[in-house]
C-alpha cells in the first residue's frame, strides 16, 4: 500500500463521518489529486456514481485558488435528495444554486433543470485549502437535490436563480456565472471527463458550478427560483 493509498483511506473515513480532513501531503500535483479523487470516490461510492461536478468555475474563484481553470469531482450515488429534503445543520455545511444537466451515455444533453448542492468541506489545516487539495477531496461533494427538469432546447441563457431563506433574499445570480451557461459549461464538462478517462453513462447528472456563490447554511427554509425552469424548496434544520 503507498502512501497515497494509506491516506485516501483516512480521507474515505472523514468524507463518511463528515469530520475534519486529514492533513493533506505536501506538493500534490493535479494528477495525483485526480487520483487521490478516484480512490475517495470508489470507497465512498462503490456502487457507482450519479454524475459529476464542476468546481471553481468562475474567474474570481480560479483567481483566488492561482489557477485558471474549473475541476471536475463526482455525485455520490446515494447522495441525491428529494426537493424538499430536511437537511440537518452543521458547521462547515454550504449550500451552492446550480443548473443540472442531464446526458446520455455520448455526452448529449436530454434536459436541464434547477440544482442544489450541499456542500461539506473542513480542511484540518486552513493552508490546506489549494486547488489541487480540493480536487483531490472531491470538491466537497455531500449531497445534492434534483429540481424539476426541462427539455432540453430552449435558450436558458439569460435566466436568472434567487435564492430565499424564510421569504427573505439570500443571493442572485445568472446561471450565466457558471462556465458561461448551460451550452458552454456542458461542452467543457465533456471534454473534461474525456481527458480524465472517466466514462458517462445514460441519465447522469451533470452539475454545472456555483451560480452566487457558496452560501453558508444557516437554519431555515429555502427556495431556490430560477424563473422559467422551475424552483428547488429544501430545509436547513436544527440549531444555528
Amino acid at each position: 500500500m503507498t502512501d497515497l493509498d494509506r491516506f485516501a483511506d483516512q480521507l474515505t473515513a472523514a468524507v463518511s463521518e463528515q469530520k475534519a480532513l486529514p492533513p493533506f501531503p505536501e506538493g500534490l500535483s493535479l494528477t495525483e489529486a485526480y487520483g487521490l479523487q478516484a480512490k475517495l470516490v470508489d470507497k465512498v461510492s462503490p456502487n457507482g456514481v450519479a454524475g459529476l461536478k464542476a468546481g471553481l468555475t468562475n474567474s474570481q474563484g480560479q483567481q483566488l485558488f492561482g489557477i485558471e481553470h474549473a475541476l471536475m469531482g463526482h455525485l455520490y450515488k446515494a447522495s441525491r435528495l428529494a426537493p424538499g429534503a430536511q437537511i440537518a445543520h452543521k458547521p462547515k455545511l454550504a449550500i451552492e444554486c446550480e443548473i443540472g444537466i442531464v446526458v446520455d451515455a455520448g455526452g448529449k444533453p436530454k434536459s436541464l433543470g434547477p440544482a442544489i448542492e450541499i456542500v461539506y468541506l473542513d480542511f484540518a489545516k486552513a493552508e490546506d485549502m489549494t486547488a489541487f487539495n480540493l480536487a483531490g477531496a472531491n470538491l466537497g461533494a455531500d449531497r445534492f437535490i434534483q429540481g424539476p427538469q426541462q427539455d432540453w432546447g430552449g435558450d436558458f441563457s439569460n435566466v436568472t436563480v434567487t435564492l430565499t431563506r424564510d421569504g427573505k433574499q439570500v443571493t442572485q445570480a445568472p446561471i450565466a456565472e457558471a462556465l458561461g451557461g448551460p451550452e458552454p459549461a456542458l461542452a467543457w464538462m465533456n471534454g473534461e471527463a474525456e481527458r480524465l478517462g472517466i466514462e458517462l453513462q445514460d441519465g447522469m447528472l451533470l452539475m454545472t458550478g456555483s451560480c452566487g456563490g457558496i452560501i453558508p447554511s444557516v437554519p431555515g427554509s429555502y427556495v431556490a427560483d430560477y424563473g422559467p425552469l422551475g424552483s428547488v424548496a429544501f430545509d436547513i434544520v436544527g440549531p444555528a
